[in-house]
Formats: structure tokens, sequence, C-alpha cells
């Protein structure tokens, strides 16, 4: 005789059931995963915005400046000419990215204009769970960048 192989509806049913319990246990987790990824994602993308306006400075020996272009993105501009190098839109869908409204001046050698205080930008996610829920990232006086993390 011929042995029917498979599963029956019971067995089904249970292994559904162990399916849905173990991924109500590991939600949450991964949304924080989720949260902290998209923060680290806005903050590389800020922290190349910035090089390539420090980078722009030295390579074309200009001064740039580091603004918001008023649309909710970031501009590298030529402080001479006014033209627009690079335009970028940076904050993620769930994240934002607070400042000061100034614009960041460097200079052909590398260094922010002189006279200002270091600028410090924090990127927090809107999901933040309280824990390292943002990044704060500081150029300064020098130009240097530093990282660190933050509670929004």
């Amino acid at each position: 005789m011929n042995k029917i192989r498979g599963f029956t509806l019971f067995e089904l049913l249970m292994a559904l059931l162990v399916i849905g319990v173990l991924t109500s246990f590991a939600l949450p987790s991964f949304r924080s995963t989720i949260a902290r990824t998209q923060v680290n994602t806005d903050k590389d993308a800020l922290k190349g915005a910035l090089n390539f306006a420090r980078m722009e400075a030295i390579d074309k020996r200009i001064q740039t400046a580091f603004e918001s272009n008023g649309s909710g993105g970031w501009q590298v501009r030529n402080v001479a000419t006014d033209e627009v190098l690079r335009t970028f839109n940076i904050s993620g869908v769930n994240s934002s990215i607070v400042t000061v409204k100034n614009p960041i001046i460097y200079e052909p050698s590398g260094y922010r204009q002189f006279g200002g205080a270091a600028v410090v930008f924090n990127i927090c996610n809107d999901k933040g769970n309280g824990k390292e829920s943002g990044k704060r990232v500081t150029v300064s006086t020098g130009g240097s960048l530093k990282t660190e993390n933050i509670q929004c």
C-alpha cells in the first residue's frame, strides 16, 4: 500500500502558531534595529556632505558654504559666485536633523571660517526608544567632524 505523506491540518496550524509567537517577540527588537540603521544612514550622509564641502574648498581653492537649501535638504555652494556645487537630500523618512540656521563656511585651507563656535547637528529618530536613539555630529572650529550617541 502507498502511504500518503504530508502534514495534517492540525500540524500546520500549530506551526503557524509557533511562528506567530516567535515573530511577536522579535518584532520590537527589529523595529529598534531599523531605527538605529536609519539614523546611522543619515549620519553617514551628513558627514559625506560636510566632507564634500570641505574637499571642494581645498581642491578648488575657494570658500564653500554648507547650508540648508530651504526645501528640507542641504547644499554646498561657492561663496564667491553663489553657484550651487551640489545638493543633498539627507533627512530620511523617520529621522530629523536639527542644527543652527547659519551656513558653515570652509576656507581654501579646509578650515572653517574664523570666529565661529563649533556647529552641532542632532540626528534623531522619530520612533526613538529613549536609549541610543540619535547621533550628534559636531563640526569643530578647525573643520573636523566628531560623532557621538545622544538621547533625543
